[in-house]
């Protein structure tokens, strides 16, 4: 016979009724309601308030499916975390029979049960500080509770002059780096464009060049120039 008393909901469905099921356009505020609000002097036409609400109704189902996303994420999690403190209470239980059972099945019978247990007893309220002894011992005095404050490394009037100098040294030499670096390739390339001006007045070092040769001369000048070019261009 099924129960007459519905199941309390779970964690994806109290989320989703929450967090979802209101947050559509529509609901939040129909599409008359919306016309509604629009000035009766407002020069949009009825089409284009149309594809303004869907515009709207569209970044509003983004923001929905991140959501919707977020929450399958915590669920696993919830899920995953339950199922840890399941097996670690499973754990504990077991070994406390475990130690009931052997204190019952001792040679000293009842009284070396309550002997072990006034020992478990006591060693369970030293425990709470012995964790405390040992969380200073890794953390320091404050140990998890507390995080450290982080130390600003705020400049000072002198230190700030001081960097400020420094990055300006940096950079002028880095312009002056540069400004020579450009220098040197525009005199390569002048010089690759001397070497074809012979080409403009028919003149050539070698008076008795071929015409293969003349060619060969001609195509590593321009290629020498592409290089040149492109040197500058990358730098």
């Amino acid at each position: 016979m099924a129960s007459l008393h519905p199941s309390q909901p779970d964690e994806a469905e109290i989320l989703t009724a929450y967090l979802l099921h209101p947050s559509p356009i529509p609901t939040i505020l129909p599409y008359s309601r919306f016309q509604s609000l629009v000035p009766k002097s407002s020069s949009l036409c009825l089409t284009e308030l149309k594809r303004f609400y869907r515009d709207l109704q569209f970044q509003r189902d983004i923001t929905i499916d991140d959501v919707r996303r977020r929450i399958e994420i915590e669920c696993r999690r919830s899920t995953t975390l339950q199922a840890r403190l399941a097996r670690n209470l499973q754990r504990e239980t077991g070994t406390k029979r475990k130690r009931e059972d052997d204190g019952e099945n001792d040679g000293g019978g009842t009284y070396a049960y309550q002997t072990r247990k006034t020992c478990e007893d006591s060693d369970s309220d030293a425990d709470p500080e012995y964790s405390i002894k040992l969380d200073n011992a890794l953390h320091g005095p404050l140990g998890n509770t507390i995080q450290p404050q982080i130390k600003k490394h705020n400049h000072t009037t002198t230190s700030l002059l001081s960097s400020l100098a420094t990055a300006a040294e940096d950079l002028t030499s880095e312009i002056a780096f540069l400004e020579g670096r450009l220098a040197e390739l525009q005199k390569e390339c002048e010089e690759r464009v001397g070497g074809l001006s012979d080409l403009r007045y028919g003149k050539f070092n070698n008076s008795a060049a071929t015409g293969e040769s003349i060619e060969k001369e001609v195509v590593g000048n321009l290629e020498a120039l592409k290089d040149a070019l492109e040197k500058a261009g990358s730098g």
